[in-house]
């Protein structure tokens, strides 16, 4: 008898991988754009307890993650991102 694979330990030699983990947008709070690139935040609500997330992605890729107690100190930071951004000449998105 052979065992399936998810009965095999992660580090068994002819364990499959698991399939990718497909990613769902988040709620767009803003994009900004310069020389072909793109900066774009979004917000993800968890559950009361944990909080709101701020995630940035540069070009489609994650590069910033935030936890927040709330909604609002999310979307305070992210206007201050923006704001930042917005100083080094990167514009909204048409």
């Amino acid at each position: 008898m052979t065992p399936s694979d998810d009965s095999k330990p992660f580090y068994a030699h002819d364990k499959q991988p698991a399939p990718a983990r497909q990613s769902t947008p988040g709620e767009h709070v803003w994009t900004l754009t310069k020389d072909g690139h793109t900066y774009r935040a979004e917000l993800r609500d968890h559950a009361p307890e944990f909080g709101c997330e701020l995630q940035i992605l540069f070009d489609g890729e994650l590069k910033v993650a935030h936890m927040h107690p709330s909604r609002e100190w999310a979307m305070t930071e992210a206007r201050l991102r923006a704001e930042a951004l917005r100083l080094r000449d990167w514009a909204p998105a048409n």
